[in-house]
């Protein structure tokens, strides 16, 4: 009984903790270079999906599930980032 007071009494005195949605989450953790497009978030995410599949297993099936989206993530970002410095080297 008391430790039921002493809780209800404390929770008026402090604030409880406030979680982000995933909607306020997903724009403040967005990439802000210009080409960076939609072929590389869909890539981030794919590899994003498979690390966090991996921490959370630990197998060596998992681990090598991610090298793949891993390879393809960095080479979409490279070649993103290569036309994006073309197309900008024409425009001056």
């Amino acid at each position: 009984m008391f430790s039921k007071l002493l809780i209800d009494e404390s929770d008026k005195l402090f604030d409880k903790p406030q979680f982000c949605t995933s909607s306020l989450r997903s724009h403040a953790k967005s990439v802000n270079n210009k080409w960076f497009d939609e072929n590389c978030r869909k890539d981030k995410a794919a590899f994003k999906s498979a690390r966090n599949e991996y921490s959370h297993t630990k197998t060596p099936e998992s681990r090598s599930n991610v090298t793949k989206p891993r390879t393809k993530y960095n080479k979409t970002k490279r070649v993103a980032r290569q036309k994006y410095r073309l197309n900008e080297g024409k425009r001056l």
